[in-house]
């Protein structure tokens, strides 16, 4: 799938009824939807391979092997099918930059 390709699709995707629906129940539980992603050398767009997520720390964003990620809470989940199972896609560390 080409970069512009996969940005668009999730563009359209999300306002589909049944994602919206999807959306309204997760807002009851604080949650949202997000588009698991990171950028190529010319800013595009590429899907975040499965087995690595984004990691925010003192408002930095570095990518980096879900296993290697300690110490940081989980904020965005992804369905993974080889496992059948949530896994963690983002991850952000508590950071003395961070609005308490």
């Amino acid at each position: 799938m080409t970069q512009a390709a996969f940005i668009e699709q999730a563009q359209q995707v999300i306002m589909n009824p049944e994602i919206k629906e999807i959306a309204q129940k997760l807002h009851e539980y604080g949650l949202g939807i997000c588009l698991p992603h990171f950028h190529n050398e010319d800013g595009g767009f590429l899907p975040l391979p499965s087995g690595m997520m984004s990691m925010e720390e003192e408002l930095m964003v570095s990518f980096q092997p879900i296993e290697q990620v300690k110490d940081a809470q989980s904020v965005a989940w992804r369905w993974d099918d080889n496992s059948q199972n949530l896994v963690v896609c983002a991850a952000c560390s508590d950071g003395r930059f961070h609005i308490q």
